[in-house]
């Protein structure tokens, strides 16, 4: 009884995502932290409102946050279709339970809001949907998060005065709310929800914003303006990309502040430099035949970038075939293992380079073979055999052998097996080369590198050489992703959101 009453709570909730139009402007929902409990400060006051009321509190000094009805969770369910419905949701009955995702329609980005039909059965962890998903055939896509309904946030301040507001709750301030004592702080609005782990704290953003954001802890807040600006561009058109593929559709917020979107920390770092390399790019993104690019990027190429379906095993994107990026390495042709050894051998213009940028475009690793074994399986594993390369030089398939061997396949499982290498464009330096690229393996391996990441889209090091050497930040983002046009015109049209409507 008490379970069916949960669900029935739980489906008197419409699941609309965060993003919103503001003034013309798109604000997204950053996911930032989970936990049992976080504290909040600020140098002014920090406004708490319930997103679903008109109450609101204000506070000020540190604040600390905890969840109460921890007798109740997060369900998470299996969305097995969904149905298309226009912006004006009044017919949408109580029961019912809408989502929004983002679509490119006409040239532009559309938020689409879609009725959502669900399995008649809930899980509580996402693991345990993640399972099921896998068992039955459903993507990872189709699982949501339903959040659990009346719970409530307990606010205490730093005299020990306590109060409470029903989740979710939106805080902001005038000046930047730092969170858990952190280095940096985040302007905006911070959304306050409860999920399975606790309390879910997501930053509400302007996209400059958090471009702005993403920029300096992506390529330095020292690099040279043109560069900065190319960051801004492709971190833009990155993450237009990614709200197109809608991949935490159903987590509750847009986009994560780690690599596996982009890294975001709010402020931090963020200095004029930084503000005029967003500003004098604004809303600028890179379009292929009308429609995103997939602006991927990465530390180092090591001579040359890769094409993307050596690196992902996807459909070949015609902007990301590989160029060269170092004049030197032009006339070698990588993917045969004699021309990336002599390259691999020689030194590459390093003048104006920082510490980070040399370390990650020539670097050396040693690796025992009792280690190798026990990330490989392999049982001594004697020779090591290059089965082929990318046009970047990186290895893309190799066989290790022994007394058993291992064919290992793809650029990241190569780099794990050798212990986390910075890149897969490598050679044994210590291991007799014979015929059929096979390398005798001793009892410690030598291992000569370059370049650092996938290795394909931009190279933000050689970004930074080309800003260096006087390129402009559109030269230096064709010359990467050739054949791309520019378009700053993307924005939907300006419509009010409830949360404008209401205040």
């Amino acid at each position: 009884m008490r379970i069916c009453l949960i669900f029935a709570l739980i489906f008197l909730l419409n699941l609309i995502s965060a993003a919103e139009i503001r003034d013309g402007r798109l604000w997204l929902s950053i996911h930032i932290t989970d936990g049992s409990s976080h504290s909040l400060s600020s140098a002014s006051a920090i406004s708490l409102s319930e997103e679903n009321s008109p109450l609101s509190i204000t506070c000020s000094g540190k604040l600390q946050l905890q969840l109460t009805n921890t007798d109740q969770q997060t369900f998470w369910g299996i969305v097995n279709r969904s149905i298309p419905i226009e912006q004006d949701t009044s017919t949408v009955t109580d029961d019912e339970s809408v989502r929004q995702k983002f679509v490119w329609q006409k040239g532009r980005l559309e938020l689409q809001k879609e009725l959502l039909m669900f399995e008649d059965r809930y899980f509580p962890t996402k693991e345990a949907a993640i399972r099921y998903a896998d068992e039955t055939g459903y993507t990872t896509q189709q699982i949501q998060a339903i959040p659990m309904q009346n719970a409530r946030l307990k606010i205490t301040d730093e005299v020990g005065g306590v109060q409470y507001l029903q989740l979710p709750v939106r805080a902001s301030g005038k000046n930047s709310i730092v969170i858990d004592g952190k280095e940096t702080g985040f302007d905006g609005e911070l959304i306050i929800s409860a999920t399975d782990n606790g309390l879910q704290l997501c930053n509400l953003v302007s996209m400059e914003d958090y471009v702005a954001g993403v920029v300096p802890n992506e390529i330095g807040n020292n690099a040279p303006m043109e560069a900065l600006k190319t960051q801004a561009v492709t971190a833009r058109t990155h993450a237009l990309s990614l709200l197109l593929m809608n991949r935490h559709l159903g987590d509750g917020y847009d986009l994560c502040c780690n690599t596996h979107c982009q890294v975001y920390k709010g402020k931090y770092l963020v200095d004029t430099a930084i503000i005029k390399s967003v500003t004098s790019t604004a809303d600028s993104v890179m379009l292929y035949n009308n429609y995103p690019a997939d602006a991927v990027y990465h530390s180092s190429c090591g001579g040359k970038t890769e094409a993307n379906q050596n690196a992902w095993n996807g459909k070949p994107i015609a902007f990301l075939q590989g160029v060269t990026c170092h004049p030197q390495a032009d006339s070698l042709d990588l993917t045969l293992e004699e021309n990336s050894i002599q390259w691999l051998n020689m030194e590459s213009e390093q003048n104006g380079m920082s510490s980070w940028e040399k370390r990650s475009e020539e670097w050396s690793r040693s690796i025992s073979r009792a280690t190798l074994e026990m990330n490989s399986g392999v049982h001594n594993p004697r020779y090591l055999r290059v089965l082929r390369r990318g046009v970047s030089g990186r290895i893309l398939r190799l066989k290790i052998s022994g007394d058993s061997e291992l064919n290992v396949e793809g650029e990241f499982r190569i780099r794990k097996v050798f212990g986390g290498l910075p890149s897969s464009f490598f050679y044994i330096s210590n291991g007799i080369l014979s015929q059929g690229n096979v390398y005798t393996l001793n009892s410690e391996i030598k291992i000569i590198g370059k370049g650092f990441g996938h290795g394909v889209g931009l190279c933000q090091v050689g970004a930074l050489q080309k800003a260096r050497n006087g390129w402009v930040w559109h030269d230096i983002v064709s010359s990467y992703y050739p054949g791309v046009s520019y378009s700053a015109d993307w924005l939907p049209s300006y419509i009010p959101t409830q949360h404008e409507e209401d205040n």
